[in-house]
């Protein structure tokens, strides 16, 4: 298990996309078979966005073209927290 610490503000597509590549280079550089990421909504809230959801689908699928599974995207916030991968009404995890 290895933990990665990156600091990024995500929010246009085209960062969203950079992000994925980037995210899936280190785990390629890394070996990983798996992939867990985790970032905060400072509002409060941990429901997930729109782009929470699409950064996640197309993670998920660029993972899945190098064999690795995305285990699951966690948001946090002061007190709650939402897992992709205890929600049932998203499906979009590898």
């Amino acid at each position: 298990i290895q933990v990665m610490d990156t600091t990024r503000n995500v929010s246009a597509l085209a960062d969203v996309l950079t992000y994925v590549d980037s995210l899936s280079q280190v785990a390629l550089e890394k070996n990983a078979s798996s992939v867990i990421v985790c970032h905060n909504h400072p509002s409060g809230s941990p429901r997930p966005s729109i782009s929470d959801v699409k950064f996640t689908e197309k993670l998920s699928k660029a993972l899945e073209f190098f064999d690795m599974r995305l285990l699951d995207h966690i948001i946090i916030s002061d007190t709650k927290y939402y897992s992709f991968s205890e929600e049932k009404s998203h499906r979009i995890l590898g």
